[in-house]
């Protein structure tokens, strides 16, 4: 962990991998970072990617879906709130803006709220403080005012730009033709490619869930990310020479 991967040298009969710390070596390697670190160029493959894999990630880049995590004051929430909400802001459909949000208290008192697409980067480039005013709005259009009182901790993600995934999920451009297929090529037996972007029937997952709260006292403990994609050696050495 913690080791990024800046080069696959595959021309060879044995694979080496470049990372921070140094090149290991494998008869095979399994790939399974996320399609928007591959666009991005983070790794180098030597000799370049073939075509037609080329062509299947381009065609699966990552859009952006990020989650406000918010907890709350104990008693804040009873059964009666919690769920999933969804709320709007204007009824001008030229100019509405729509958030949803779920309540859970099994593991304490909070609130997941959802955003994505142009709105996701946008709150990414205005940073965590626009995020969470965003976050909190979107409860206060539910709960009134007086919640912003309860609040006792947040925490949000930001997968668009974090490099080691640089985005949450793929999805296929209009007008490509299968690319996920593409991706079940390997490269002479030494190089495999794996993950959700080549299961064609889970089209907004390239994460498995963005956190998990353990909250202790009035704030959380730990933020747990369950990535099924990442940079940071997200490589399997599967059989050393």
């Amino acid at each position: 962990m913690n080791c990024p991967v800046s080069m696959i040298d595959w021309q060879d009969r044995v694979t080496k991998v470049h990372t921070s710390r140094g090149v290991c070596s494998a008869a095979v390697v399994l790939v399974t970072v996320s399609t928007g670190v591959i666009n991005y160029g983070d790794i180098n493959f030597v000799p370049g990617l073939p075509e037609d894999i080329s062509e299947g990630f381009f065609n699966l880049p990552c859009g952006t879906m990020n989650k406000i995590g918010l907890s709350f004051l104990e008693g804040t929430f009873d059964d009666s709130k919690t769920g999933w909400h969804a709320v709007s802001n204007s009824i001008d459909l030229q100019s509405v803006i729509t958030g949803s949000f779920d309540v859970s208290i099994d593991d304490g008192q909070q609130a997941s709220v959802f955003i994505g697409g142009s709105d996701a980067k946008d709150l990414e480039c205005l940073g965590q403080k626009a995020a969470v005013a965003y976050g909190l709005a979107q409860l206060v259009e539910v709960f009134g005012s007086e919640i912003r009182a309860k609040v006792a901790d947040v925490i949000v993600s930001e997968w668009g730009v974090n490099t080691n995934t640089r985005g949450s999920y793929s999805y296929a451009r209009a007008g490509s033709i299968d690319p996920r297929s593409k991706l079940n090529s390997d490269l002479e037996g030494r190089v495999f490619f794996a993950g959700v972007f080549g299961m064609w029937f889970l089209d907004t997952a390239q994460y498995v869930s963005v956190y998990r709260f353990q909250p202790v006292a009035q704030g959380f403990q730990s933020f747990s990310w369950h990535l099924l994609d990442f940079h940071c050696f997200a490589l399997s050495i599967l059989a050393n020479n």
